[in-house]
């Protein structure tokens, strides 16, 4: 007999419990004990799965580049096919059976890695097919031989690949890792189209893709909306893929203007609607993207309109300024010492 058992006839013997109590208690320890011991085996198995999973894929990335160029594009397609069909398949089988977070995050890590490797398997395939217009026609920087829009194309088609997956494995297993690969793999797919647009019209790829840039930023901002209506169930992962889609699609506007000051007003104004979205809904994630984009947007106006050392105190006093303003408002919301006092 243990040390439980010997307490609980203990307890009995005095009368502090009853026969029938003592045997509940009993089974609630046992149940206890194996809720601990299930809860090591879980975590023991998915650091296991994660573990095999990476060795997986790093000695079938070895073995590939083992014989990279005698395999042709065909054969390189058709292996980084295979691997990604293996890790979706088994992620999405897992996916059926998860009965908890930890399978429902293996499950989705193996369809987001299956994901990824089908936009590679076929931009490979379309990259070869379209004439080699984004790896050449002999090595990484040579002149390629295709049309003016086939790299746009390549890059649309391995994108769209990637995200039809990434939709199915979010669908069936959804976790914060499944939804930014979904938004990365949806901001990808939006930008490519326009890149096929822009390159359409111009005649030439070399442009940077504006209206791909500007087409990134209308779906964070769609995406953003929709996270904060609840459309999402991982609302703070989708508002931060949301406002870094809206990052990337203000940055994609550097440089392919006239104006050189229109990111970075982009950005203060920006960061300040955040602010204040933040001040209507209280969603924490909005201060966060409001504030950076103040800082980055802001930083980068004083660094390019003034002096160095007149920039650094520029930001200095903006950053001050905020922060008394922040304090002033949460002294404000603090209620009168009197209020707190009970009447007599």
């Amino acid at each position: 007999m243990n040390r439980t058992e010997d307490a609980l006839a203990s307890l009995v013997v005095r009368g502090t419990l009853t026969g029938a109590q003592a045997q509940e208690v009993r089974a609630a320890l046992n149940q206890a004990g194996q809720a601990r011991e299930h809860s090591r085996r879980r975590i023991l198995s998915e650091i296991l799965s994660y573990v095999g999973g990476t060795v997986v894929v790093v000695s079938a990335a070895f073995i590939v580049g083992q014989v990279w160029d005698p395999l042709g594009a065909p054969g390189r397609s058709a292996i980084i096919l295979g691997v990604a069909a293996i890790l979706f398949v088994a992620g999405w089988f897992l996916g059926g059976k998860a009965r908890d977070d930890s399978g429902r995050r293996l499950s989705s890590t193996l369809m987001t890695a299956g994901a990824l490797l089908t936009g590679l398997g076929m931009g490979v395939a379309v990259d070869a097919l379209l004439g080699n217009p984004i790896t050449g026609s002999s090595g990484m920087y040579d002149e390629p031989d295709a049309a003016a829009w086939a790299a746009p194309f390549t890059a649309l088609f391995a994108a769209a690949s990637a995200l039809a997956v990434s939709v199915a494995g979010y669908l069936r297993s959804r976790s914060a890792l499944a939804h930014v690969a979904l938004g990365a793999a949806t901001a990808l797919t939006i930008f490519a189209a326009g890149w096929v647009v822009n390159a359409m019209i111009v005649g030439t790829s070399d442009d940077f893709p504006v209206v791909g840039a500007l087409l990134v930023l209308a779906t964070g901002a769609a995406w953003l909306a929709a996270s904060l209506r609840g459309d999402f169930t991982e609302r703070v992962v989708g508002q931060f893929v949301g406002m870094t889609a809206m990052l990337f699609g203000v940055e994609g506007l550097r440089g392919e203007t006239a104006l050189d000051w229109l990111t970075p007003v982009l950005l203060v104004v920006g960061g300040m609607a955040l602010m204040a979205l933040y001040g209507w809904l209280r969603q924490w994630p909005l201060l966060v993207g409001g504030v950076a984009g103040v800082i980055l947007g802001g930083t980068e106006l004083l660094v390019t309109y003034t002096e160095g050392l007149v920039a650094a105190l520029g930001s200095l006093l903006l950053g001050l300024a905020m922060l008394a303003a922040g304090l002033r408002l949460l002294r404000e919301r603090r209620p009168p010492a009197h209020e707190n006092k009970e009447e007599p």
